[in-house]
C-alpha cells in the first residue's frame, strides 16, 4: 500500500468545489423559507420599518403634512460551526475518493453543514431576539398572544392533543389577525406531527376536500395546508418538553438569517497526529426574528 506523504493541491481545490455542491444538492430544509442577509464584522442589524398612513388633502397650495416613519431593528450575532474529521495516513491511497462528490466525507460534512443551518433559524425563532440601537435589548417570543396551546380546542372541554387541523387554523388566524401576507407561510414539525395531522384529517375533517388530498398524499408535492408549507425536522431540530413538541410557524418576512461564512473547508496534514489527514468544514451563521407579530408556535402533546 502505497502513502500520499504530501497533499498535492488540486486535492484541496476538489474538496472545497464538491462541498459547495454537496450543499446545495442535500439542502437546508429552512434556508429557503427565512430572510437572507451577508455579514461582516461582530453582527448584522436587520431594520424594519413600521406603518405609514396617508393624510387626506383637503385644500388646495396648502402646507405639506409629514408623518413619522418609526423602525425598529434586530440584530444577529454569528455562532460559528465545525465539522473536523482525521483519516489515519494508511487510509489516504484512496484520497480521490474521499473528497469526490460521491465520497463520504463531502456528503456527510455537507449534511452537517446543511443541519447547522436549520439548527440556527429554529434557534433564532424560537430564542430571544435582540433588539435597540445597539442590540441590548431582549426580547422574548411571544407566547402570550403567538400560540396555540396543547390543549386547544375551537369549542368544547379543553384536552391535549397532538397536531391537529383545527390547531393549524388557529395559527392561521393569528396571522391572518396581524394581516401577515399568505404566500411565505411556513410550519415546522416532526415526523410524529404529521402523522397526527394525517389520522386528525382522515378521521375528522373528510368532507374537506383540501386536507383531504393533502392528507392522501399531497404533503409530499410540498402542497400547503391552509396557507401553511410544513417543514418535516428531525426531532432533535424541535424542542420537547413533558411529551409536549415545540412547533414554530412564521412568515419569510419575519425571520433573518445571517451568513458570515457560508464554508469554510481545509485539508491539512497533522504531524502531531501521526501525519494523519484532517478534513476540515465550518461555517459562521445566525438567525432572529424580525416581527414578533410574523413568528409563533403550536405546542404538541406526543403522548395522546
Amino acid at each position: 500500500m502505497s502513502v500520499i506523504s504530501v497533499i498535492p493541491d488540486h486535492y484541496q481545490i476538489q474538496y472545497d468545489s464538491n462541498l459547495g455542491i454537496a450543499l446545495q444538492q442535500e439542502t437546508s430544509l429552512l434556508r429557503d423559507a427565512v430572510t437572507i442577509k451577508t455579514g461582516t464584522g461582530e453582527s448584522i442589524r436587520f431594520d424594519e420599518l413600521g406603518d405609514v398612513e396617508t393624510v387626506d388633502v383637503t385644500t388646495r397650495g396648502g402646507d405639506t403634512v409629514y408623518g413619522d416613519l418609526d423602525s425598529t431593528q434586530r440584530w444577529v450575532r454569528p455562532l460559528p460551526a465545525e465539522s473536523a474529521l482525521l483519516r489515519d495516513v494508511f487510509d489516504l491511497d484512496h484520497l480521490g475518493n474521499l473528497v469526490g462528490l460521491d465520497g463520504g466525507i463531502v456528503r456527510v460534512q455537507g449534511a452537517a453543514i446543511n443541519r447547522t443551518y436549520d439548527r440556527r433559524i429554529i434557534s433564532g425563532i424560537t430564542g430571544t431576539a435582540y433588539t435597540g440601537k445597539t442590540g441590548t435589548t431582549a426580547v422574548a417570543l411571544d407566547t402570550t398572544n403567538m400560540s396555540v396551546a396543547a390543549n386547544y380546542v375551537p369549542s368544547g372541554t379543553p384536552a391535549n392533543s397532538g397536531m391537529t387541523f383545527y390547531k393549524i387554523a388557529k395559527a392561521e388566524f393569528l396571522l391572518d389577525d396581524n394581516l401577515v401576507p399568505v404566500d411565505g407561510r411556513f410550519l415546522a414539525m416532526t415526523a410524529k406531527q404529521r402523522l397526527n395531522l394525517i389520522n386528525d384529517i382522515i378521521a375528522n375533517h373528510a368532507t374537506n376536500g383540501f386536507a383531504l388530498d393533502w392528507a392522501r398524499g399531497g404533503y409530499l408535492k410540498d402542497m400547503p395546508l391552509l396557507g401553511f408549507t410544513i417543514k418535516l425536522l428531525p426531532k432533535a431540530q424541535l424542542a420537547v418538553a413533558s411529551n409536549v413538541r415545540t412547533c414554530p410557524f412564521w412568515h419569510k418576512s419575519g425571520v433573518g438569517f445571517g451568513i458570515w461564512t457560508d464554508k469554510l473547508s481545509y485539508i491539512d496534514r497533522m504531524p502531531g497526529k501521526r501525519q494523519s489527514t484532517q478534513f476540515y468544514a465550518a461555517t459562521n451563521c445566525g438567525a432572529t426574528r424580525l416581527d414578533e407579530k410574523k413568528v409563533g408556535v403550536i405546542y404538541a402533546d406526543e403522548s395522546v
